[in-house]
């Protein structure tokens, strides 16, 4: 048994990986989406916003352009804040 698992350990891995290097990072395509469809997840960030607010005037700029912030984050591949 102690014979086995000493000649395991001594084992090369069979693909070796370079440093720094996530196989996970190389697993999903770039997403890429038309100009409408980027808009249309933007108008309902938007929309989910002012409904959290209750629709109160005079915000739609503020809940467009941080919309637009989450929905740029999502496509890039980091979190929305």
């Amino acid at each position: 048994m102690a014979r086995a698992r000493r000649r395991i350990l001594q084992m090369k891995p069979y693909f070796p990986h370079p440093p720094g290097f996530n196989p996970l990072r190389f697993s999903l395509p770039p997403r890429k989406i038309t100009d409408e469809q980027r808009r249309n997840m933007i108008a309902t960030a938007a929309y989910y916003r002012a409904e959290r607010r209750h629709f109160e005037p005079g915000h739609e700029l503020e809940d467009w352009l941080a919309a637009e912030a989450d929905v740029d984050q999502e496509l890039a591949g980091t979190q929305p804040r």
